[in-house]
């Protein structure tokens, strides 16, 4: 490197006013993963100086050495910057070629790695455009074969640290980085972390539902090159490598943590934790009468609450005790109430059907004597019962029929089963009527009991 380094120096003293002090102080590489094209681009960072004139920005002698792991060839792909013959700063129309020119695979040294030195053509010269501090220059971009391990064993030659000339196997070949801009003055000074291929993007929150059991639908993306997916579920009682998730019927021991890893062709890897509810059962509808009570039973599990839903007025629901809760209906209810048993993060529901009681009345007098009757409301459609049979009977139209003195009331039962009591009907005793003779003349008079 040091014949080609003197002969670019004689060259530039014949075309510059040769300045040896290049105002480009210090220079990292990096090293960033293209997702777009699938390559890798090499860049120098400008830490400090710039170069404003045509020397000042001219590449002189430079080398990079990419790392990768043993067997897997680096392809140059495209190249950036610089231009070459372009002293005027705008010719930026042909960058220079920038090539491997030595490769050393497996040494002893570091037997896992493969060590390839990229340099940058001297001929014709080449210039950078303005060069200010803190820029970013792309200088070229490479394949690499593979990327497993999503391209961690990829990355910059360590100065100090990976094998010199003198170490087994290297050849004898230095393959430090280094790089000057404007003169032979050496600008290296490090490398700056090193951008990977990019793990695989899970989109958004995945959808969990348990509308029929546990369902997890996985959004995931990742670059073209990357492709395909694969995915690795694993959870109470289940694996499974299908990008979704679905058990139905689930059962309680189907809730807990599940668990996706997301691995794409390179073996970039993503997870993601869920913590997933099984659907709990809130058991059987039922139809209820207003004025009654209902006990409902929530199962899978008994933890759950339950809560009522857009109900019309007439119902109560109590505490949650064991997966139970009683709903109390007064005797306005009527219509269809839902309610919700509910775990962390799914629920089921239930419905109770609420008959309305039926319209009773006494239509007749409700005051009779033995023997006499009145009459009841409705006349059909259920059944009715006198609650005190001694005292008044009552037919199946409705019709009351005094027994003897007392109270009795009347319960009608329609076709629902539902129930309702009229108020008291009082029956009296037929009273005690006598003459003081059976037999009497006209013009004569006879005495009534009583008066």
């Amino acid at each position: 490197m040091k014949t080609r380094i003197l002969l670019l120096v004689a060259f530039f003293c014949s075309m510059f006013a040769f300045d040896a002090t290049a105002q480009v102080e210090s220079v990292d590489y990096r090293l960033k993963f293209n997702p777009d094209s699938c390559w890798y681009e090499a860049y120098i960072v400008i830490n400090s100086g710039s170069a404003t004139t045509a020397l000042q920005r001219t590449q002189f002698n430079a080398q990079m050495t990419v790392v990768v792991p043993t067997g897997d060839t680096l392809i140059m792909r495209r190249m950036f910057a610089p231009f070459a013959n372009n002293q005027s700063g705008s010719n930026n129309a042909t960058p220079i070629e920038w090539s491997v020119t030595t490769v050393v695979q497996a040494p002893g040294a570091m037997p896992s790695k493969d060590f390839y030195s990229i340099t940058p053509a001297l001929i014709p010269a080449s210039q950078f455009n303005d060069i200010l501090p803190g820029d970013t220059i792309k200088l070229f971009s490479f394949e690499v074969e593979s990327y497993a391990n999503c391209g961690a064993g990829i990355r910059f030659f360590e100065n100090g640290s990976d094998p010199d000339a003198s170490a087994a196997g290297m050849n004898s070949g230095d393959f430090s980085n280094g790089y000057t801009i404007g003169s032979i003055d050496q600008l290296y000074n490090a490398n700056s972390p090193a951008s990977h291929p990019p793990i695989p993007l899970l989109i958004n929150p995945p959808t969990v539902s348990c509308a029929t059991g546990i369902s997890i639908d996985l959004d995931a993306t990742t670059s073209t090159c990357q492709g395909p997916l694969s995915y690795v579920w694993t959870g109470p009682n289940y694996t499974g490598t299908t990008q979704d998730v679905n058990i139905s019927p689930s059962l309680i021991t189907d809730a807990g943590l599940y668990k996706v890893v997301v691995t794409d062709a390179f073996g970039c890897k993503d997870s993601l934790d869920l913590l997933v509810d099984n659907k709990p059962d809130a058991g059987i509808d039922y139809v209820n009468c207003a004025g009654t009570s209902r006990v409902i039973t929530g199962t899978n599990p008994t933890t759950g609450t339950w809560t009522a839903g857009s109900n019309p007025a007439g119902a109560t629901i109590g505490a949650s005790v064991g997966g139970q809760a009683t709903i109390i209906f007064s005797n306005i209810a009527s219509g269809t109430y839902t309610f919700r048993y509910a775990t962390t993060g799914c629920y089921d529901e239930m419905q109770i059907v609420v008959d309305p009681l039926p319209t009773v009345s006494i239509t007749g007098s409700n005051t009779i004597c033995v023997n006499s009757t009145t009459t009841l409301s409705p006349t059909s459609g259920g059944t009715w019962v006198s609650n005190n049979t001694a005292v008044a009977t009552v037919s199946a139209t409705g019709v009351v029929t005094g027994v003897s003195q007392g109270l009795a009331n009347f319960t009608f039962t329609n076709t629902n089963g539902c129930v309702n009591t009229t108020g008291n009907v009082t029956v009296n005793s037929a009273p005690l009527a006598s003459a003081s003779r059976d037999t009497i003349c006209i013009g004569t008079v006879i005495t009534l009991s009583p008066p």
